[in-house]
């Protein structure tokens, strides 16, 4: 009797070690990675001046909108956006998918960004769908860019693309051609 009261300990131990392990090791979860986008017009110039806001949010509630112009090199970064939460609770919500939603909170743990860039005066926005992939509403490429089908919205006076669960840091070029010949 006296081996298996010990065995249960142990394994109590290891639990409550494990358990505190979990909730003081920190995860690092993204909401926007460091994102530098340069805009240029169909023969790779610059387009200083052209305004891109990006709102991101995470699955933690935390969301915020910030905006910038891009500079003489048409060119504008964005800071990597980050929060500090425990391992226990990325693994607790992952848990969750478990337990039906109108049960309890949502199970996900994700950051995402969304980027709008206003078209510049004089310029359309010119996509080549090589190498991305049509989803719906959407081409995503393999980095993890999704761009909002320039196609369907044509008429539109900005371009949309959106990161999701995106942890690396990127940079992202954005082509526009002139209307006139004359530019």
């Amino acid at each position: 009797m006296k081996l298996k009261s010990k065995h249960c300990f142990v394994v109590l131990t290891a639990l409550i070690i494990l358990t505190t392990a979990l909730a003081i090791l920190p995860y690092r979860l993204v909401a926007s990675p460091k994102s530098t986008i340069r805009i240029v017009d169909e023969k790779a110039r610059p387009l200083a001046g052209v305004r891109i806001s990006r709102e991101w949010e995470t699955s933690e509630g935390q969301k915020s909108e910030d905006h910038n112009v891009t500079d003489n090199d048409g060119q504008v970064t964005f800071e990597r956006v980050e929060f500090r939460m425990s391992r226990l609770k990325v693994i607790a919500k992952t848990l969750l998918i478990l337990v039906p939603a109108s049960c309890g909170p949502s199970w996900e743990v994700y950051g995402s960004a969304k980027f709008q860039i206003s078209r510049p005066e004089g310029y359309t926005f010119k996509f080549d769908n090589t190498g991305w992939k049509k989803n719906y509403a959407t081409y995503g490429n393999r980095d993890g860019i999704n761009v909002y089908d320039p196609l369907q919205d044509s008429d539109t006076n900005s371009v949309e693309f959106y990161t999701f669960n995106k942890r690396d840091d990127y940079s992202f070029t954005i082509t526009f051609s002139a209307l006139s010949t004359n530019l």
